[in-house]
């Protein structure tokens, strides 16, 4: 799907969102959200031995729109907060509908989104999707994900590399929907014209190195393309997870 947002001496967004429930599933619980009006971006991806994966999945894109309104409409003047608070608020409003129906109890998913406002881009996640920076033909890795394995890195126990095949890599600390209030972690990052912005589940990232990552994202050509040869990528590595990207170009006047 390929989406356009344009505007008169505006800064111009095009999006193209794809999934994929790859090589190993039968169904696909990921749920992407592209809201060029809002400048909104998201992806999230139900977790892995809870109920109802797919659910909250779809749950938190449709739920992220109007909490993130809701909040910049009490804190315009401070928008990570806003966003922090939305995304604690969207726990919330999935805990909400598991409570509802008694066989989604306990659905829980991750999230990343990012808002484009002007020239600024607001990162923020939970969980282990990610959110990468394609700029001047480097790749820069935007997020950390909540996970035991990351933490292990972080407090020098084991490197980046060994993380990637740890037996935590996929234990999540954090999630939306869970009955412990999240922690999001909110980065404000200023744009610059021809910057490329990946939003992917671990589907993309458990399957395709970085490197490569970063060699499709900056490969030049139509963004849907783009799209399409990361998930082609993630299906030819062994496809074990759904995949869902959202490329977003960046263009300013």
């Amino acid at each position: 799907m390929k989406l356009f947002g344009s505007g008169r001496d505006q800064p111009v967004l095009r999006a193209s969102v794809l999934s994929d429930r790859g090589r190993a599933h039968a169904h696909n619980e990921d749920a992407c959200l592209a809201d060029l009006d809002r400048g909104l971006f998201a992806v999230a991806d139900g977790v892995g031995g809870q109920p109802a994966g797919d659910v909250a999945a779809q749950v938190t894109v449709k739920h992220l729109p109007g909490l993130i309104d809701q909040a910049l409409s009490h804190q315009r003047d401070d928008p990570s907060a806003a966003i922090a608070q939305a995304i604690v608020d969207l726990s919330d409003a999935v805990q909400d509908e598991a409570r509802a129906t008694p066989e989604l109890s306990g659905m829980a998913s991750t999230v990343v989104m990012v808002l484009v406002t002007g020239d600024v881009a607001y990162v923020a996640h939970v969980g282990d999707s990610r959110a990468y920076l394609a700029r001047d033909q480097q790749l820069y890795r935007l997020t950390d994900d909540h996970s035991l394995a990351a933490e292990l890195v972080q407090s020098g126990v084991i490197t980046a590399e060994e993380a990637n095949s740890h037996p935590f890599a996929h234990s999540i600390t954090q999630a939306i929907g869970l009955p412990n209030t999240p922690h999001p972690s909110v980065q404000q990052l200023e744009l610059e014209p021809e910057d490329r912005l990946l939003l992917c589940s671990d589907g993309l990232t458990d399957m395709v190195a970085e490197a490569d990552i970063g060699a499709l994202l900056t490969a030049g050509g139509d963004i849907n393309a783009t799209s399409q040869s990361l998930i082609d990528a993630a299906n030819a590595a062994g496809g074990k997870d759904n995949i869902s990207v959202v490329v977003v170009d960046y263009t300013a006047f």
